[in-house]
Formats: structure tokens, sequence, C-alpha cells
């Protein structure tokens, strides 16, 4: 079976990408692009606009820039690069400080409504890092689980993944994929605390540079798998703003909020356990008195 050209496949999936934005009656869509430092966000953004645009030398590395993709059959699509969280290899005295500095910026310049949120990982790392769950963690403690709803997850620099022992680039790619995800559900799951159903559906998208050529060591075109992705996960979810929690929403319970829970339960159940045991008491007695003055009778 021949493989379709790669720009017939993204030009499919854009095309549908379109199709339901007109259906849909938007004229804007917004993605923002986030994650650890040095984890491929400017390259994905170039590779999106399909020029260098992002992550030049001496560029400003914190502030959020939005980037105009394109503007085609009445849609304009907008991508945000936003500041790299969680910087082990940043010279600068800030720590966690900086990191919720970002976060101010992020939602105080991002005033529109999202429609993606994209979450790169470099799939050339070969490992869900800390500083990345790190980054996954800060991100939902800040925004809420709501962010997950809208989410993709992009795996960066997938073109340079290769078995280091010369075998099978195809079937390590996919094998290699395939331990990402085993990787990444329990961490959502378990840590995050997420819907599993949710974890399930979330679109895990290889991703790699611009070419006029967009295959990955898979035979898979990323960048129409890519609008796909975001074309289904908007289609499921609803454009949300980005708003820091209240400081009691989405946290977990504290010690003596879950001791009081505890207590609750148990005096509800002690006290219900008793009223009816009294019930059945004073029922028994009026049994006994109703027989007694029957034969007194």
């Amino acid at each position: 079976m021949a493989l379709r050209k790669p720009s017939d496949a993204t030009f499919e999936a854009k095309h549908h990408f379109f199709e339901w934005c007109r259906q849909n009656n938007k004229t804007k869509f917004s993605l923002l692009i986030t994650g650890k430092t040095g984890v491929g966000k400017s390259s994905l953004v170039n590779a999106l606009v399909g020029k260098q645009v992002a992550g030049q030398r001496f560029q400003t590395a914190d502030k959020v820039i939005p980037y105009d993709v394109e503007h085609l059959e009445g849609v304009k699509v907008d991508v945000w690069d936003s500041p790299g969280l969680i910087d082990d290899n940043d010279d600068d005295e800030g720590g966690a400080g900086k990191e919720k500095e970002y976060l101010a910026k992020i939602e105080s310049e991002i005033t529109e409504e999202l429609d993606v949120v994209i979450l790169c990982l470099k799939m050339d790392d070969k490992r869900f890092h800390r500083d990345d769950k790190d980054t996954f963690k800060i991100l939902t403690e800040t925004f809420g689980k709501k962010l997950w709803k809208n989410a993709v997850i992009a795996l960066t620099f997938a073109n340079k993944v290769e078995d280091p022992a010369g075998g099978n680039r195809e079937d390590y790619f996919e094998h290699d994929l395939a331990n990402w995800r085993e990787a990444i559900h329990p961490f959502l799951s378990n840590t995050l605390k997420l819907d599993p159903e949710l974890v399930q559906s979330l679109p895990l998208v290889p991703t790699g540079y611009y070419r006029p050529v967009s295959v990955l060591p898979n035979r898979i075109n990323w960048s129409s798998d890519f609008w796909k992705a975001c074309n289904n996960v908007a289609g499921n979810s609803a454009p949300f703003r980005l708003t820091r929690l209240k400081k009691d929403e989405e946290q977990p319970d504290s010690f003596w909020k879950k001791t009081w829970g505890t207590f609750k339960e148990y005096f509800c159940a002690f006290f219900f356990a008793s009223l009816l045991e009294d019930s059945c008491f004073c029922f028994a007695r009026l049994q006994d008195d109703s027989r007694r003055d029957q034969h007194n009778f």
C-alpha cells in the first residue's frame, strides 16, 4: 500500500480542522505551548508557524509571546509561546519565586480563551524526568485539573529518536512511544489524581522539526496527527481562560479536615444506630404493655 504524500495528509487534516471551526462559527483558535526550559517549545512554534520566529539567539526567554500561524478560510490561529518552567540550569537568582512570576505572566498576558494547551516533553530524553513531573504538577496546582481537559502532550524532537544499537528504527520508535505512555499515565492518574478516562483519552503526539517532509521514524506525518489531536480536543471541551485556583480550591484535604470528615461519618453511623436501637426498644415496650393490658382485661 502506497503512503500518501505528507503534504497531502497535512492539508487534509488542516482542511478538517478549519471545516470544524467554520461549523462552530469560530474565527479564532488559540493554543498555548508550555513546558520546562529546553524542552523544545520554540522548535514546535517554528514548525507550526513554518519559519524561524521563536528561540532566536538573545531573544528574551521570560516573556509570553503570541505568534500568528495562519489566517485561512476565515480562521485566525494564534500560538502562545510561554516562558520555560523549572529551569535547573538557570544561573539567575529566583528559584521558586521565578516560577510564580512566570505563571503570573502567563495568566495576566493571555486574556483570551484558549482552545488547546500543548504540554511539551522531549521524546529523545528517554526518561520522564522529575523536573518534567514538577512542571506538570505546578501547572495543575496553579490552574487546576480543568487544564487537562484541553491538553495535548507533544513529544518534541521525535525526529531524533533512533535505536542506539542500530536496530530497526521504526520498531524502536513505536516501543519508545509505548514506554512514554506507560510512564506518563500512572503519574497523571496517581499523583495528579486526574480522571482515568481523561488520562486514557489524552492525546500523546510525537512532533518534529519543520520540514517539507514531516514524517517521523514510524512513517507518520506528525503535523497531520498534531492538527487532528487539536481538533479532537477542542471538539470535546469548551474553550477556557487561565485563572489561578483559589487558595482552597482543588487542594488536597488537610489532616484535620480528613479527621473531621471521618469523625462525622462515625458519629452519624453511631447516632442512627442508637436511634434505631431506641426505636426498636420502644416498640418492644409498647407491645409488652399492650399484651399486659389485654391479659388484665
